[in-house]
């Protein structure tokens, strides 16, 4: 069960380790140091192992110190089994401000694998610090929309061949186990306060605050209002990723097809083969739609730069994507293009900004759409629970924004 913290740092079960990025492994048969000891030597895995422990007490607490026998005792485990000298922090809250540490001074991803134990003890801790009034029926929620959301994406990979039905199995075990214990958790989660850790917790929530997850967010946004700033910010990055994604399919279709004869009929085009197929790129008929795949092969430009372009110029682009996905799908009715309809979006862009009317109008748009499509697409199930955020989609348009309380961010 993969969940986003913050920044780019990850909380996954214990079963799914990979020495290809930074980690912390807390587990009772994962969590022993001796992999790291061989990474030294091996420069085909130069990712770190952060911390670890075989149980939340190795990891978190104050490092004491210990008599002549205890000492003893712990070399002999380090020696055997590879566990932790020292702490890694003081508690929760220091911990967390660590991990964020690590991953803002490396800028690489960082995944906590844990046992079930650790995993919900550091859920519920962290859900405790973003969320000042989420109680555990809530938190119950997100950890089951988590879980079908794992689940789906195993099944989806197990037709890729990236799965296997044993990783899905481990994971319903998992599910199970936590359901079992869910009381035993719950008593565990009434304890937690960071009462007289005020300053500390305010101190690291201001650190993470921009780099949280959309789903939270967007929920604190439907309840209050708030969070607006950083979901505009965020809907920016997902609107440019979708119009690029729109456009890099179109071009590849079109740069497929353009010496087809048939193509370049129901595209308008003059004829086209070999001896003369370097003009595509200045045909007025398609040059502004085929100058926006240059960024796919500029060192300078990472994303395309729609300031450069102008109303007229992004409706001359969509009307050639409409073109090109009549040609291929032979879809001409505007209710069709689905996905389409999703690069009108891309005219904020122009601006580089979105208007509080604006954004209120793609939340509006987004929960209340007729048809399947969205602003988020099959590769945005890695990194965002839509699971999630669909129920807080049906909790506005139930009109019961006031069940969103647990949900709003501090």
């Amino acid at each position: 069960m993969i969940i986003h913290l913050f920044k780019k740092v990850y909380l996954n079960l214990d079963w799914d380790i990979s020495l290809e990025e930074d980690r912390i492994v807390v587990s009772t048969n994962q969590g022993y140091g001796l992999s790291n000891a061989l990474l030294d030597y091996d420069y085909s895995y130069p990712k770190k192992l952060v911390a670890y422990g075989p149980s939340i007490e190795y990891l978190i607490g104050e490092n004491t110190e210990k008599t002549e026998d205890e000492s003893v005792y712990f070399e002999e485990k380090i020696t055997q089994i590879g566990l932790p000298k020292e702490k890694f922090a003081s508690d929760y809250i220091d911990f967390f401000t660590k991990v964020y540490e690590h991953s803002e001074q490396t800028g690489k991803p960082l995944t906590i694998h844990a046992d079930l134990d650790s995993y919900m003890s550091l859920i519920m801790n962290y859900y405790k610090i973003i969320f000042p009034n989420l109680d555990f029926k809530s938190l119950s929620r997100i950890l089951k929309s988590c879980y079908y959301r794992t689940t789906f994406i195993k099944q989806l990979n197990t037709y890729t061949k990236k799965s296997t039905f044993t990783e899905q199995k481990y994971l319903g075990y998992f599910y199970a186990n936590m359901l079992e214990r869910m009381s035993e958790f719950e008593k565990e989660y009434d304890l937690i306060s960071f009462d007289s850790k005020q300053k500390e917790l305010e101190e690291f929530y201001d650190k993470i605050k921009e780099n949280l997850s959309i789903e939270y967010y967007i929920s604190s946004y439907i309840y209050d209002g708030s969070k607006k700033e950083q979901l505009k910010k965020i809907v920016m990055l997902m609107i440019y990723r979708h119009s690029e994604e729109i456009l890099e399919e179109h071009v590849m279709h079109f740069l497929t097809a353009f010496l087809r004869k048939p193509f370049q009929r129901k595209m308008g085009l003059k004829e086209y083969n070999l001896d003369n197929a370097e003009e595509i790129f200045t045909d007025p008929l398609v040059e502004k739609f085929l100058k926006t795949s240059v960024w796919r092969f500029s060192e300078e430009f990472e994303r395309i730069n729609f300031s450069n372009y102008t109303k007229e110029d992004l409706d001359e682009i969509k009307a050639t994507l409409e073109k090109i996905n009549d040609c291929f799908y032979g879809l001409t009715e505007e209710s069709d293009l689905v996905d389409l309809l999703r690069f009108n979006y891309s005219y904020y862009l122009l601006d580089n900004k979105i208007s509080d009317d604006e954004l209120q109008s793609i939340i509006n748009k987004e929960s209340e759409t007729d048809n399947e499509m969205s602003m988020w697409t099959a590769e945005d199930q890695n990194t965002i629970n839509v699971y999630l955020i669909q129920e807080f989609f049906d909790i506005k348009n139930q009109s019961k924004v006031d069940s969103l309380k647990p949900f709003r961010l501090r």
